[in-house]
Order: structure tokens, then sequence, then C-alpha cells
């Protein structure tokens, strides 16, 4: 008899073969509904554990170093020391063999059909079974001996990937360097990535444009614009939506309005340093079937690369008179080269800045940050900004200061009534 095991708890079910599995399949909208028959008093850890669950776990590679910070904004806790661990929801194989279809290597995921892209989202109905004509009083209703569990299977919009499938040697994706702990920002599960291309339009200096002139003097005939223009330019507007995630990361009160210190990679392509802007998140909370908070973030972010050259988010358009056309370049608040220029800064001409990094409009953020659990404020960290002030601000409080520590679950400051999933809790 199949089995199921939810911590140390391990529950017994078999399917009811009159009433399952009842299939709908269609483009976009197919679903399954299967019948299990399970021990009543264990129905609940059943359901629990077939729609799958996040776990926080550590890493003691990384264990947290200290909880102060001072004006440097040195680390408090790694990125790696704690990640999500997810117990998966029940999976149902597809009946058919679709990887012909794709012309691909059936092994490759990526270049065939799925055969398992059905998981267990909801129970729909739970039906008691044998009366005993006993009662619960602590639950206040009856008893019965067994439970008729409706399952319901549908197709997600995010990979489900199991643990080991996310660190070293236990992946057949070998584009990826993984490390010692599915941490989920390297985006490969759970992530759903929706993409709008849109236009933006930049203004002209006054003048830069010319009317088109068509007689035999070019030259002399072509006018300048007496007024503003602009051009267009494509950008993409990029939501990455974090499902069942069991805590606000950090990261969300600090890097906001901020660019991509380093390559960010999610799975589908590759983005230059710069050229993603944090735009705004949006935090939707729900119970799990357990009565657990857990929340769906997605985050908004803006890629702008109209030169496919890596300028991104701190380039501005500007007219050159050396090149006689128009550029996109870098501003500091001090003239120097930011932080993702070491080699201009260590060897500035100018001595009196030579070796400090200007700060760009919009400040450099490790966004894998955001999708991890307690971590360093790299924002402050690596653009000159302590704890409680920007350094472009003139109120800026430069003091060495205890950094607050976010409250890393969905607890009392933002649901009252809720109780943390605790480290490696099953």
């Amino acid at each position: 008899m199949p089995s199921i095991t939810v911590g140390a708890d391990t529950v017994e079910y078999e399917e009811d073969a009159e009433r399952s599995p009842v299939c709908s399949f269609s483009h976009g909208q197919s679903r399954v509904e299967r019948v299990f028959i399970v021990p009543w008093a264990k129905w609940g850890t059943f359901v629990h554990g077939m729609l799958g669950y996040p776990r926080i776990k550590s890493n003691p590679d990384y264990l947290p170093i200290s909880s102060v910070s001072g004006s440097g904004g040195d680390d408090r806790y790694n990125k790696r020391a704690y990640y999500v661990s997810r117990a998966l929801p029940h999976a149902m194989q597809y009946p058919l063999d679709v990887s012909a279809s794709f012309g691909g290597d059936p092994a490759d995921e990526e270049t065939s059909g799925e055969h398992t892209w059905l998981y267990a989202v909801a129970a729909s109905r739970v039906e008691p079974l044998g009366a005993t004509g006993l009662y619960d009083t602590a639950k206040d209703m009856p008893l019965y001996t067994h439970a008729r569990v409706t399952l319901l299977y549908e197709p997600l919009t995010y990979k489900i990937r199991p643990d080991e499938e996310m660190v070293p040697g236990n992946t057949p994706f070998r584009e990826f360097d993984y490390e010692s702990a599915p941490y989920e920002f390297h985006l490969r599960r759970y992530i759903t990535r929706t993409v709008r291309p849109i236009v933006e339009y930049l203004s002209l200096p006054r003048g830069r444009m010319k009317w088109v002139h068509y007689g035999d003097n070019y030259a002399q005939f072509a006018k300048p614009v007496d007024y503003a223009t602009a051009i267009p330019v494509p950008a993409q507007e990029i939501v990455y939506t974090w499902h069942q995630v069991p805590f606000i990361p950090q990261a969300l009160r600090t890097h906001i309005g901020s660019v991509n210190l380093n390559t960010f990679k999610d799975h589908n392509r590759l983005y230059h340093p710069g050229t993603l802007l944090l735009l705004g998140a949006e935090i939707k909370p729900y119970r799990m079937a357990t009565g657990k908070f857990v929340c769906d973030i997605a985050y908004r972010v803006k890629y702008f690369n109209p030169f496919r050259d890596g300028r991104g988010h701190n380039y501005f358009l500007r007219f050159s008179q050396v090149y006689t056309k128009l550029l996109f370049l870098k501003i500091t608040d001090n003239g120097n080269e930011d932080l993702t220029n070491p080699v201009v800064v260590a060897s500035h001409p100018d001595t009196s800045i030579q070796g400090e990094t200007g700060n760009p409009i919009f400040p450099y953020a490790d966004f894998q940050e955001l999708f991890a659990w307690k971590c360093a404020d790299s924002r402050a960290r690596l653009n000159k900004i302590p704890p409680g002030g920007d350094s472009r601000l003139e109120n800026i409080n430069a003091s060495p200061t205890v950094v607050p520590i976010i409250p890393p679950f969905l607890d009392d400051e933002f649901y009252p009534d809720s109780s943390p999933i605790e480290p490696n809790d099953t």
C-alpha cells in the first residue's frame, strides 16, 4: 500500500478505483481529480503532505556572524546561511508520451515534453466514511474510520524540482553551477516569469533634430527643430513571482530602486550588471492547508539595455561634441566611476578622488538577496550608504549603529494570529 511521510508521521492510503481518476485535458486548463481513502485520524496530515509545503533550513557552512553593523555595512547574515527546502506536491504522470512531438531528446526536459506536469493543488472534497458512533470532544466533531479525499491536480506556471536536483552532482543541466544547498536565488523552481515589452521615449536637446530639406543645399536649409523632441527606446518590464515563500525577505526593505550589481541569470537569459531596475514588489499572503501563512512575492523589474552592450539604467542620453552623435554616458555624484569599474577608479587622474568610487543615480544591490532569508544589506555596503541614510542626502547619519533585524517570518508585525515556520520545521 502506498504511503506518504510528513515529519515523523506516515500515512498509508489507497486510490478509489471506482471513482478515480477523472481527467479533463485542454490547452492551458487541464485538470485531474483523484480520489483516495485514508484513515480518518490522519486525513489532515495526508492533505498536508500531498499538497507540499516549504521549510526553512540552515546551512552550517554559512552561519550568522553578528547582529551589529558598522558604518561599512559588514555582513550580518550570509545569503547562504538559510535556504527554503521544499516538500513537493504529489505529481501525476501524463498518460501519453509527448516527447516525440517536440522532436528532442526525451531525457532533456528543455527540448522534450515533460511527463510530470500535473501537481496536487487542492483537496476539493473530504467525505467521512464508517461512522463509529463516537464523538471527538476536542475537535467537536464525530469520529469515523476513514475519509474519502478528492485531490485536484492542475498544471503550474513554475517548475517543481526536488532539493536533490538543485545541488552539484544531482542535476542533468550542465549549464548551471550549483552550490551545497538548494538555494532558490538561482530561480530554477517556484518562480513564474512574465515579460511585457515596452517602449520609452527619451527627450533630446532642443535643436538636436533637423527639418528635412529637399533642395540642393542641404547644409544651408536643414533647419534645427526649435523645440524638444524624443526618440523611442525599447525596454522590458519583467515580473518574477516567487511562490509559497514562508518569510519576508529582508532585502525587500532596502533594494527597491536599486539596479543589479552582478550578472543576473533567470534560467531564460543573462542580464548585464546595471540593466535591471527593481521598481517595486507586491506581497500576497495566504494560508496554506495547514493554516500557516506563506506569501507569493511579485518583483517588478525594468530591463533597459538599448544598445545591447551592458549600458543600463545609470547611463543617460547626451550629445557628444567630440563624436558629434548621441551617446549613453554614465553620471555619478563626483564624476568618478562607480564600483562596477574599479580599475578606472584606482587610476583616476584626479588624485583628490583617486580610489574613491562615485555614487550613481541608481545604487547597486545583490538581487539574489531578494530570494534569500536574512542577509546583509548589500545596497548600503556597496554604495557607501551607512545604516539610516544615503550619502547623497544632507541629513545623513554616518555613525555606526545596530541594524534592526527584520522579522524573517510572517509573524506578529504582519499577521497577529499567525505562527512562524521554524527552521527545520516539517
